[in-house]
């Protein structure tokens, strides 16, 4: 199963961690200098205060290190592809960014500095717990697979994941996806 779309947005977001590390140089944990950090990244202060709005956005392409770029990057891949498939490139667009968006927004209330795609991804999850019903009718095997995640994520880097970037995020997916399901008359086939 080939999406464009999916793919697109791994290209993007791999480009851009390339693109961030070439021109601000390379920090701890071969991540981007902590200067990139601080001048794209969401933090509530710049966003709110200084105006800086764009933030909302470019913080979706920040990653702070290969491991969270490989990590979205995967799952973006696998839920992407899924949803892309079901419905569309357009569709999926729509429910990447505004996962990832309303997930920044919610983050707003965190006084930290705060990068990644995660967000826009659990919306894609969130998306896929529609899809999952609507075709065997329960959601268990995402709902069951996006608590792992957060436990073992949060295991894995305690005091350092933006849960609430993602929770919102998988909410917006679902939200989002759930008001375009009734317009979808596309069969899924794996």
């Amino acid at each position: 199963m080939y999406q464009k779309t999916t793919l697109l947005l791994v290209v993007l977001n791999t480009a851009t961690y390339i693109s961030v590390i070439a021109y601000y140089g390379l920090g701890p944990d071969f991540g981007p200098n902590p200067q990139a950090i601080r001048d794209l990244a969401l933090h509530p202060y710049f966003i709110l205060y200084m105006g800086e709005w764009w933030r909302l956005i470019t913080s979706l392409f920040l990653h702070m290190d290969p491991l969270h770029l490989f990590f979205n990057m995967y799952a973006l891949y696998i839920a992407g592809r899924i949803i892309e498939a079901y419905y569309g490139p357009t569709r999926t667009l729509t429910i990447y960014f505004t996962s990832g968006i309303a997930g920044n927004i919610a983050s707003l209330i965190l006084p930290v500095f705060s990068a990644g795609a995660s967000g826009a991804v659990f919306g894609l999850f969130g998306a896929l717990i529609v899809v999952e019903k609507k075709i065997t009718g329960t959601a268990a095997t995402v709902l069951a697979f996006l608590i792992i995640v957060l436990l073992l994520s949060n295991l894995a880097y305690p005091g350092q994941i933006n849960n609430i970037a993602h929770i919102v995020g998988a909410i917006a997916g679902y939200l989002t996806a759930k008001a375009m399901t009734s317009e979808s008359k596309k069969t899924l086939i794996i």
